[in-house]
């Protein structure tokens, strides 16, 4: 990994801390775990776990979708639905 690479990680990880440390009731967030290292990506489960407001995300990362989403929707942009997956 280059070096501004590594602090594009650095500032990501920085963000995230920045956000979860707030008082917020909702948080949006879109594609959170892209570029995360293995370690970072575990303390982003564990804090998202334990936040207590409600939390909107955008992921394409399957495995990490499963192990934190309580409830899941689908979105069909061309017939313009939102659908519950269960």
């Amino acid at each position: 990994m280059s070096l501004f690479e590594r602090k594009v990680v650095t500032l990501r990880c920085l963000q995230l801390c920045y956000v979860f440390l707030g008082t917020y009731n909702i948080l949006l967030l879109d594609e959170q775990s892209n570029f995360l290292d293995i370690h970072t990506l575990e303390v982003l489960e564990h804090f998202m776990l334990a936040y207590k407001g409600t939390i909107i995300f955008v992921t394409h990362d399957q495995t990490f979708m499963e192990r934190i989403v309580e409830m899941k929707f689908d979105i069909d942009p061309v017939k313009r639905i939102i659908k519950p997956d269960m």
